[in-house]
């Protein structure tokens, strides 16, 4: 017997010992951003935290986002952000460079996600190139190792993700108002669109990453899907992905709304990581009665509604 219970207690010592290991090197993790006057973009918001081990990751994760936002007068075409391990500040190692190519419109934001395993250093987060839509090129000065380690520091630190508790918001075929319109806190007008000869003006409206549980398909209504998951086994339902929209853009003529392009992201629940490409919605106002039908079969505009030609010709 009082082996056995020093056997427990040597057990014990080793969990406490390795949950101590796990707090001293891996259970916090600091970024940086460095600051830069004349740079067009500016890197904002920068949050992050660590992942505990579970059944599906056998080592600690790292789950984060930053914005990127568009101060500039011009759209930008491509740009590469560096995120150097604080060891390698100063180094001409381009390996931890990455280029992203987005039609990003003045006052526009974009959101990173982050996903990685933690381990080693501190990362610092800069713009290194910027490319705008009419070929001029913007590049950083020298880094500046000294200011950027002295810049404020993000922590990330260890904790688990809850599960959403909140109602589930569902993306129907069909809707007066869309149910993400009320997270819009900015609104950009974009360039003018020219479509079967008319010229539309749109509207690019950015949310604070809206999160939509279910988006009712072509073939099946929101009754219909919420029947079939109601009569899944729960291991079978798969509730660690959903969806994002952090934009959508508005057409309209004469100052009237006739349609929405709604783009979507597949995310998954814990890390908040990016699973896919995404796509996009079509909703069109097809009788001019302010109701919108999202489009099946295809992902544009066209044909144009009658009333908006009609409109158009006035």
């Amino acid at each position: 017997m009082r082996h056995y219970l020093l056997y427990i207690v040597v057990i014990l010592l080793n969990f406490a010992l390795t949950l101590s290991s796990y707090g001293q090197t891996g259970r916090q993790r600091t970024f940086v951003t460095e600051s830069q006057p004349d740079s067009p973009l500016l890197i904002k918001d920068l949050s992050a935290i660590i992942l505990l081990p579970n059944k599906y990751r056998s080592s600690l994760g790292l789950g984060g986002a930053f914005y990127v936002e568009n101060i500039s007068k011009k759209k930008i075409k491509q740009y590469t952000i560096y995120k150097p391990a604080e060891k390698d500040l100063g180094s001409k190692n381009d390996r931890d460079s990455q280029a992203y190519i987005t039609d990003l419109l003045p006052g526009e934001l974009f959101l990173h996600r982050l996903r990685e395993t933690v381990e080693g250093d501190s990362l610092i987060f800069r713009v290194k190139e910027v490319e705008f839509a009419d070929g001029t090129k913007w590049t950083a000065k020298a880094f500046n190792a000294a200011k950027a380690k002295n810049s404020a520091r993000i922590t990330a630190t260890a904790q688990k993700i809850e599960k959403n508790t909140k109602p589930k918001k569902i993306i129907t075929r069909e809707w007066g108002v869309p149910i993400f319109n009320d997270g819009v806190f900015k609104v950009i007008n974009a360039e003018p669109q020219i479509i079967e000869g008319i010229t539309v003006q749109t509207k690019l409206h950015q949310l604070k990453s809206e999160r939509i549980d279910e988006i009712e398909d072509c073939h099946k209504s929101a009754e219909e899907l919420e029947k079939i998951n109601s009569e899944m086994p729960d291991e079978i339902i798969d509730d660690d992905e959903y969806y994002t929209i952090e934009k959508f853009t508005t057409y309209e003529i004469n100052g009237r709304t006739f349609a929405f392009e709604v783009p979507y992201m597949e995310i998954e629940t814990e890390t908040e990581y990016i699973r896919g490409n995404g796509s996009q919605l079509i909703y069109v106002d097809e009788d001019g009665s302010g109701f919108f039908k999202k489009r099946c079969g295809t992902a544009w505009l066209e044909p144009l509604p009658e009333w908006v030609k009609f409109q158009a010709g006035k």
